[in-house]
């Protein structure tokens, strides 16, 4: 299983926002902190799967 770093911030505007600087391209933000750690997995899967990187972490390659 690959693992990767989350950051969590709050913004000015009262949001939670979640970046890692291993997925670039992940950002999710919500009013809770609750709220934008529940949709992390979804938006890693759907980034994982739109960059064609094959495999999601902790899953197995295809054969």
């Amino acid at each position: 299983m690959r693992q990767f770093t989350l950051r969590v911030e709050e913004s000015g505007e009262g949001l939670v926002c979640i970046t890692s600087p291993e997925i670039k391209s992940l950002f999710v933000a919500d009013e809770t902190l609750a709220g934008a750690l529940e949709a992390v997995p979804s938006v890693v899967k759907a980034l994982m799967r739109e960059e064609g990187r094959g495999t999601l972490p902790g899953e197995e390659a295809a054969e």
